[in-house]
């Protein structure tokens, strides 16, 4: 009787869990059908701790899921209190603490499949590998420790450990005026996820040592609302640079990933961060374009409205339009927060932008990059996800597309190898000497 009333209580919960948050993260809605996915996952492995008769076995059983009970707490908290008015850092970090004790559960499932299925195999054809049953229940159960410890890692020591990705882009026909141009590209701060102040005051202090001539923000400044920016105005007003410091929205920036009582309290959010840009003196580009000049030469930087290829995240940006009434320039730099843009759009049909940079990805905020090997989970979502890429146009004249790992975080409260970035891009020519490379490369 005992067991039926706990597999009740759980399918309710996970119920009240699917219900509670589709209400109130209404963009994440059609995900939510993922929790009945995974609620089977975990009742498949709470029933094998239940069987478990080791120490750590019945430890795991008794605390199986207090991660579910926290997740629906923050919902039913939530419709208590409006999402917009909690603290900022609190809307992250309670969410993001779940995720990290309610991950590792799941790493056991692969090693819990296999001990059943040498068990079942037992019974069929009449042998018995205890000893391997219970060492593959061991590893399970010490890869789900060690993710714990990664997880536990980023988000201590991971986050805030900033690098500068110094990259040269050659490009073909550049204006003698912009050679050794500095351009320092940040992303996706998310600073509704920043604890404090401190470390943003640092990364505004490593963009001015780096002398930029000019500045590029690509969008998802803040999380869910615009008054999560205010509290880091006089920090971002300090970033400075010759040329200017330009900005586009990110998909966080529209206000559309929580609950509103009506439209109209969603735009005035929107018009308070726009607002926000105007403070700090940041010019902020929504579908529109303008001409920066040095020397005797000019260039044309266009930025556009969130455009993604994914229906979720919107498809606002318009080029067209944001090109307005200027003639095509011999350096067209493009700011588009979704790399999906580039990919879809921009590199089939605007062969004459000759850099886009966007953000977005995060390289899902943990990978292995070095020298010979790369990799992230983003590359499972995004082809381009993390760099430099290039690629020639129909004239045989190359583009380039530079995605930034972004400077904050989300959800997940850490980095695990995937560092922070603050991208400094350096243009100059490329001599008609030089091999031109084919495809997408970092």
């Amino acid at each position: 009787m005992k067991k039926y009333v706990i597999i009740t209580v759980s399918i309710i919960i996970v119920i009240l869990v699917f219900i509670s948050g589709g209400i109130e993260f209404p963009k994440y809605a059609p995900r939510m059908p993922i929790l009945l996915f995974a609620f089977c996952i975990e009742y498949y492995i709470w029933y094998s701790f239940k069987k478990a008769t080791g120490k750590w076995g019945r430890f795991i059983y008794r605390f199986f899921w207090i991660p579910d009970l926290l997740l629906l707490s923050f919902f039913i908290a939530a419709r208590i209190i409006p999402f917009e008015h909690w603290n900022g850092p609190l809307r992250n970090y309670y969410l993001g603490l779940i995720l990290v004790i309610y991950l590792p559960r799941l790493f056991p499932l692969p090693f819990l499949l296999i001990k059943d299925l040498i068990r079942i195999s037992g019974k069929t054809f009449h042998f018995s590998l205890p000893r391997v049953e219970k060492g593959f229940f061991n590893t399970g159960i010490n890869v789900s420790l060690l993710v714990f410890i990664m997880l536990m890692y980023g988000v201590l020591f991971g986050v805030y450990r900033f690098k500068v990705y110094d990259q040269q882009v050659k490009i073909e026909q550049l204006p003698p005026s912009f050679e050794g141009l500095r351009i320092v590209q940040i992303s996706d701060m998310h600073l509704g996820s920043w604890i404090s102040i401190a470390p943003l005051k640092n990364v505004a202090t490593d963009i001015n040592n780096l002398y930029p001539d000019i500045v590029f923000f690509t969008g998802d400044l803040v999380n869910f609302t615009a008054d999560e920016a205010y509290r880091f105005k006089d920090i971002l007003k300090s970033i400075k640079a010759p040329l200017g410091v330009y900005a586009i929205l990110g998909n966080h920036d529209y206000g559309e990933y929580i609950h509103w009582p009506d439209s109209n309290a969603r735009k005035r959010d929107v018009d308070s961060l726009c607002l926000f840009y105007n403070k700090i003196g940041w010019r902020l580009l929504r579908n529109e374009s303008v001409v920066i000049h040095k020397g005797t030469d000019s260039l044309l930087l266009i930025g556009v409205e969130n455009w993604s290829v994914k229906k979720i995240y919107g498809h606002k940006g318009d080029v067209k339009k944001a090109f307005d009434s200027h003639k095509s320039m011999p350096l067209e730099i493009l700011l588009s927060h979704d790399p999906t843009h580039w990919q879809y759009e921009i590199s089939k049909d605007y062969p004459d932008i000759t850099l886009t940079l966007s953000g977005h990805t995060h390289g899902m905020q943990m990978g292995i990059e070095t020298k010979y090997f790369r990799f992230s989970p983003a590359q499972w979502i995004y082809k381009y996800w993390g760099g430099l890429y290039e690629k020639p146009n129909s004239g045989g004249k190359l583009q380039y597309l530079y995605v930034n790992r972004g400077l904050g975080h989300i959800g997940y409260p850490g980095r695990i190898g995937m560092n922070p970035e603050i991208t400094l891009l350096t243009l100059t020519a490329l001599q008609n000497t030089e091999t031109k490379k084919t495809g997408a490369v970092k």
